[in-house]
């Protein structure tokens, strides 16, 4: 089943959205604008290519919870690329612990 681009669009604004909320309340934004803390390689694409992990700047390993974004999964879903390097871009709010693929 294909999903139309509206639908896409809507998911990719209500991801950044979400993310957006986590950096309020007693979650503060990371104090360095973005970036990786860590990567590790998770696997490899079907051409042999490394598949990494990024640990954004401002997460920790002992907040409890962790939040894994995908940004594609089949290579030719551009709206899910975007929110993946915007995510890197901004940063994990302080006290989280997010993972970007």
């Amino acid at each position: 089943m294909q999903r139309k681009p509206t639908a896409i669009f809507l998911l990719v604004v209500f991801a950044i959205l979400g993310i957006s909320f986590l950096g309020r309340g007693n979650l503060k934004s990371s104090a360095s604008n973005g970036g990786c803390t860590k990567e590790t390689v998770v696997g490899k694409s079907v051409n042999g290519k490394d598949i990494r992990a990024c640990q954004l700047t401002g997460s920790t390993d002992e907040s409890g919870q962790a939040l894994l974004v995908v940004g594609s999964v089949h290579g030719d879903e551009p709206a899910g690329k975007l929110v993946a390097a915007e995510l890197i871009r901004q940063g994990a709010p302080k006290g989280s612990e997010i993972w970007v693929i």
